[in-house]
């Protein structure tokens, strides 16, 4: 999320042409701008606010374009002439409202679900309840790490959530553990002297992460 003075925000304009086939290549495009939280702004134009993740996935982006056989470029702006940055901030809220709408869908019919078991209905599936739960949780997280402007929908959700884990938790009577991750510890020793592969052109975002093998 950002914090600036609406005054001083910054853009980034990203567009592109890729090749009609395979459409797995634009479909793959489009999704990672989904993912990113990215605003159709016209044509093949998207907008995100200017921070150094969206500028490297624009980077990115036009590498992996431009591999596939089309071309991409992106510009960063202080403002658009034709719209305002309080009229952009409003479509992106706009567009996270709606991403919000199945997560709050989903928690109205835990609700009832729950308060069904109360009046007396069936009661086989706790575990199922608390899965159901979690997933409406995760798939929050998800879209507030891109609700770049803390829209009403987020901050109204956010609340709900807190709300149905109470209840869940008072429900089934169990308390929600995270994953716990243990790692090994390994010996340097035993990967010098070897031969490592990568894919070809890997980008930052490659040698940052686990993808050297």
């Amino acid at each position: 999320m950002l914090h600036k003075n609406i005054k001083d925000l910054e853009w980034l304009l990203f567009f592109y042409s890729a090749p009609a086939k395979p459409v797995k290549n634009r479909m793959k495009i489009w999704r990672r701008l989904s993912r990113a939280g990215a605003l159709h702004l016209k044509g093949a134009v998207y907008i995100l606010p200017y921070n150094d993740e969206n500028y490297e996935l624009c980077q990115w982006l036009v590498s992996e374009i431009t591999s596939m056989g089309g071309g991409g470029d992106f510009v960063r702006v202080e403002k658009i002439e034709t719209i305002s940055n309080k009229d952009i901030i409003g479509l992106f809220n706009q567009q996270r409202e709606h991403e919000y709408y199945n997560i709050k869908k989903g928690l109205e019919e835990l609700e009832i679900k729950i308060n069904s078991i109360k009046k007396g209905g069936i009661r086989d599936d706790d575990k199922g309840l608390r899965e159901q739960f979690k997933k409406y949780s995760k798939g929050f997280e998800e879209i507030h790490k891109i609700d770049f402007f803390s829209s009403k929908a987020g901050i109204d959700l956010k609340k709900e959530i807190k709300a149905a884990e109470e209840e869940v938790k008072k429900f089934i009577g169990v308390k929600f553990k995270k994953a716990e991750f243990h790692l090994s510890v390994k010996n340097v020793k035993d990967y010098q002297g070897r031969i490592w592969a990568t894919r070809k052109r890997p980008f930052v975002d490659r040698m940052a992460s686990a993808w050297l093998i």
